[in-house]
């Protein structure tokens, strides 16, 4: 059969024609070096793809398994995702006016984050909380808590989901208590209890008990959450910890199958069937901006999930993924933050095309402080313009058929089954994580992100790339922790008082796996039982699962540390640390090397004295020791065309120096000469590829700018 052009007459060509092309362009140099890019997964991403990939119904059909193209057979285009926000301010009270507003502004769902006592089961008036309390979340001990921060919330029609770290169990409890103070029977409400104890175990290092006890605890809420509450999730599978660590898209799927099949394993020792254990189960994953990387992932983890379940023994249908997908916390940034909205923008659209069930967009000033009114604002409204005006919603996986999508997407299948089978050969997630094995491995991949960030490889927009070194900063309040901790202790000392002598007998002695604990949790904190209470009634004398806490990364934090750097100098000397750009030539000989150079110096948060070049070394010389005297530089870069520098630089740098630079610096590559241009004093070399973090922070340390 003719192909399209030959029907029209247009002519024909393979890919080995366009490849001869190609190279003949690059004039010998290496195609798979200049062409070919290799990604953090070690996939290597060709300039062009075809029908060569796999085959174009790889993924199989819409709402069918392998759900690779998408959980749904069709498109729902009245509802689309759900519009899920994120709160964790320290007063459950602000929580709530903060979420009354939303609802009406369009968010439908809303996802509560637990501060460090709550998550670790401590009571806010217990000693050993004092330094956890309000840390990166909600302050919640006891039902009032709990239920000032649900009272704008109609449980019946809002779907709600409680991060809770390793305490999960207590905290839905108190959830289900207010419910049931409400009136609201089990079976209407909507949401997910947050149970993931393997998650919470790698991002805070420790569990209030045992983790054989938070497998048992997690398969007595599944148990009840599929009996009495089928609207209802009992656990979570989130790969947000290990995305903030560092870990690879490969990685966190790996990770993200190997957490489910050990709950899987955990609720099947408790008598649920496969189909019934994994119909308790939400996916959380966080997405960064490198779109088709991230479409690949969700794509890929469907894939991967529908695979697993089935060869537990489960259903097809039974394999069908639910997943939440939330903005990348480690893309962040705190300078230039209003580029945040255009990463949140990307990663939100990467989401709705790979077909996320609920998705988060982060407020743009969450790298800063808590989010103020209008950054929660722009970030509903962000997902509102994609659903509600682009219509993202109405296309069903409009990103398959794309042959690099679907390459990719079967590469990270690849990939993430190996990592699932390293995994399970390191004893599976328990014992990866609390052996430290897993942590190694991540660190490894987040050493290689440093490395890419450093050299600007993976450059960061407003930060090590094109600064606004003069920008103004976007300030947030910062709260009064210990203040808000004392008004917690004595809310719930008065509590205690109103509440004493709470039984938790029954809790204590449930047999857990069948939803007996779950409901006797539940009796418990509507009789007035703290989080802390049930915590160690359901711990007992275990001793509690520790290891190596996963870091929580930012890509920006090393070049962010240096402007801090620059911040501290311009307080104290009213300038910030300038440098002297000795241009060569005339302007079209120099000027887009000084504008890189402007850019490069940026990054570290250094001022940068330009102006229209110099023929002479003399000249040059004069305008450094003018720059030196009269506006404080306090370093120089020779800027010019690579043909000069040979016979320039020997007399140039010495010239420099003598007119007052403290440092002196070469923008391009030295080659053949950098002996004899380091012997003549130039310090370092700008060039594309270079370790730029760490050039500036030698120029800041050479001079005395320090933080």
């Amino acid at each position: 059969m003719a192909s399209d052009d030959q029907a029209v007459g247009l002519p024909t060509h393979s890919y080995e024609d366009w490849r001869t092309a190609a190279e003949e362009t690059l004039r010998g140099a290496p195609f798979d070096k200049k062409l070919v890019t290799r990604t953090h997964e070690g996939i290597a991403v060709q300039p062009v793809y075809g029908p060569s990939g796999p085959p174009a119904d790889g993924a199989g059909m819409p709402g069918l398994a392998p759900f690779t193209r998408g959980g749904e057979p069709v498109v729902d285009s009245q509802r689309g995702w759900d519009l899920r926000q994120h709160y964790g301010y320290a007063e459950p009270e602000a929580n709530a006016r903060a979420l009354a507003l939303d609802l009406g502004r369009g968010v439908s769902s809303a996802w509560f984050q637990l501060d460090a006592a709550s998550r670790r089961g401590r009571d806010h008036d217990d000693t050993s909380s004092l330094a956890l309390a309000g840390q990166g979340g909600a302050m919640v001990a006891c039902l009032e808590d709990l239920r000032a921060m649900l009272a704008p919330v109609d449980l019946a029609t809002v779907p709600v989901s409680i991060d809770a770290g390793g305490c999960a169990l207590p905290v839905a409890a108190l959830h289900l208590a207010v419910a049931g103070l409400r009136g609201l029977e089990p079976g209407v409400l909507q949401g997910s209890l947050g149970m993931d104890p393997l998650s919470a175990l790698a991002a805070d290092g420790e569990l209030p008990g045992s983790l054989g006890a938070a497998l048992d605890q997690l398969s007595d809420l599944a148990a009840w959450c599929s009996a009495d509450a089928p609207g209802v999730r009992a656990a979570h599978v989130s790969t947000v910890p290990h995305h903030r660590a560092g870990a690879s898209a490969g990685q966190e799927l790996g990770i993200a199958m190997a957490t489910g099949i050990a709950y899987l394993r955990a609720m099947g020792a408790h008598g649920l069937s496969v189909d019934r254990a994994a119909s308790q189960l939400q996916f959380v994953f966080a997405l960064r901006a490198d779109l088709f990387m991230e479409v690949a992932k969700l794509r890929a983890a469907r894939s991967l999930w529908a695979r697993v379940v089935v060869a537990c023994g489960g259903s097809d249908q039974a394999g069908r993924m639910v997943i939440h997908a939330s903005s990348s916390p480690a893309d962040r940034t705190a300078r230039d933050p209003w580029v945040n909205l255009l990463r949140t923008t990307t990663e939100c659209f990467s989401a709705a095309v790979a077909g996320a069930d609920s998705i988060h967009a982060g407020p743009f000033d969450e790298a800063i402080g808590l989010p103020d009114d209008f950054s929660r604002r722009i970030a509903a409204n962000t997902q509102l313009l994609l659903r509600e005006e682009s219509h993202l919603h109405a296309v069903t996986d409009p990103a398959g058929g794309s042959w690099y999508i679907e390459e990719l997407t079967d590469r990270l299948i690849q990939a993430g089954w190996a990592e699932l089978q390293a995994i399970e050969g390191a004893g599976g997630m328990g014992a990866a994580l609390t052996s430290g094995w897993l942590a190694d491995r991540i660190a490894a991949t987040a050493a290689g992100r440093a490395k890419a960030v450093a050299k600007r490889i993976d450059p960061i927009t407003g930060v090590s790339e094109f600064p606004n070194v003069g920008e103004e900063p976007v300030v947030r309040d910062e709260v009064d922790l210990d203040y808000l901790a004392d008004l917690a202790g004595c809310a719930l000392a008065a509590w205690r008082a109103d509440h004493p002598m709470v039984s938790l007998e029954a809790l204590a002695e449930a047999s857990v796996g069948q939803g007996l604990a779950t409901r006797a949790a539940i009796q418990a904190a509507a009789n007035g039982a703290t989080v802390g209470a049930m915590a160690q009634a359901l711990r007992g004398d275990a001793e509690p699962a520790r290891c190596q806490a996963l870091p929580s990364l930012r890509q920006a934090q090393a070049y962010e540390a240096l402007r801090d750097a620059s911040d501290a100098w311009l307080a104290e000397h009213g300038r910030r640390p300038r440098v002297f750009l000795a241009n060569l030539g005339p302007i079209p000989k120099h000027r887009v090397r000084a504008l890189w150079c402007g850019n490069f110096l940026g990054a570290g948060g250094f001022e940068v004295l330009g102006n229209d070049g110099f023929d002479t070394i003399e000249q040059a010389a004069a305008g450094c020791a003018s720059a030196v005297r009269e506006q404080g530089a306090l370093a120089a870069v020779i800027c010019g065309p690579d043909p000069v520098y040979p016979d320039m630089v020997p007399a140039l740098a010495p010239a420099l120096r003598a007119a007052g630079a403290q440092r002196v610096l070469m923008a391009g590559r030295p080659g053949a000469h950098q002996a004899a241009f380091e012997q003549a004093g130039v310090d370092g070399f700008l060039f594309l590829g270079c370790d730029v973090l760490a050039l500036l922070a030698t120029l800041q340390r050479h001079l005395g700018v320090q933080a």
